[in-house]
């Protein structure tokens, strides 16, 4: 995708999410004033309440439809937004992919599953208030051993499916994804830049991949220099440079 398409997009996705909100913000205080002028003019009352319930009822149903338009076109934005603001390859001082590393990973996550093509860590963070007042939330780790490996396969979904099940109702679920490439090439990129990013309430799902060269040793994963989509994201990113020695 082009950078000019992309451009094209953020903006195309901005638009339509900010007309959403201004839509609704119009209908809320046009319900508003017509209330007050009824009332004001001293209605009958049970006509003023059935009117009332009548526009509210299908301001709601309004609400409803037009909520979902905009979480989709704002997880476009946000997406957007980063990609044309992204940071660069990290230069690590550590090597990825060796037996130091995956005891780094140890101390801090516990080894669920061990397949001939990926490894799965878990950690169940509890509810923090500082410094980002989070609540809990699953922290995955995969480590996939093969480079053709997709992180989005049916097996793997299965296997954080079965941990979901362990635990009471899981709201908030991070997914570190390291991947090794012989080089961090535009194909390499593109493919890491596959995130998920959804956001609905209080339930938040990102998955984010670190894409790891031996050659270059270095580690990108798609992390905005500014304006991160939500704090969740934000220590996600936070965890990939943790569980790899970066330090900025």
């Amino acid at each position: 995708m082009g950078k000019n398409l992309k451009n094209k997009n953020l903006s195309f996705y901005g638009k339509k999410r900010n007309l959403i909100l201004f839509f609704l913000l119009g209908m809320l205080v046009v319900i508003i004033a017509v209330f007050l002028i009824l009332f004001f003019n001293k209605i009958d009352n049970n006509l003023l309440i059935t009117l009332s319930l009548i526009a509210i009822t299908a301001y709601l149903i309004l609400f409803v439809f037009l909520r979902n338009k905009f979480l989709v076109y704002d997880t476009y934005y946000q997406y957007l937004l980063m990609i044309e603001n992204k940071k660069d390859p990290y230069k690590l001082t550590m090597k990825l992919f060796t037996a130091r590393w995956i005891k780094k990973i140890e101390e801090t996550y516990e080894l669920k599953v061990d397949e001939k093509e990926f490894q799965l860590y878990a950690n169940y963070i509890k509810k923090e208030s500082k410094p980002l007042r989070m609540k809990d939330t699953l922290v995955l780790v995969v480590v996939a051993k093969m480079q053709d490996f997709n992180f989005y396969s049916t097996e793997v979904e299965k296997e954080i499916e079965m941990l979901h099940r362990t635990k009471n109702k899981i709201r908030r679920q991070i997914v570190l994804q390291f991947k090794r490439y012989d080089e961090l090439n535009d194909e390499a990129t593109n493919e890491i830049e596959q995130i998920i990013n959804f956001k609905n309430g209080q339930n938040q799902m990102i998955h984010i991949t670190a894409g790891y060269s031996d050659k270059s040793n270095e580690l990108y994963f798609l992390e905005p220099k500014k304006r991160y989509p939500s704090k969740y994201y934000y220590y996600a990113c936070a965890l990939i440079k943790d569980l790899t020695n970066i330090r900025e």
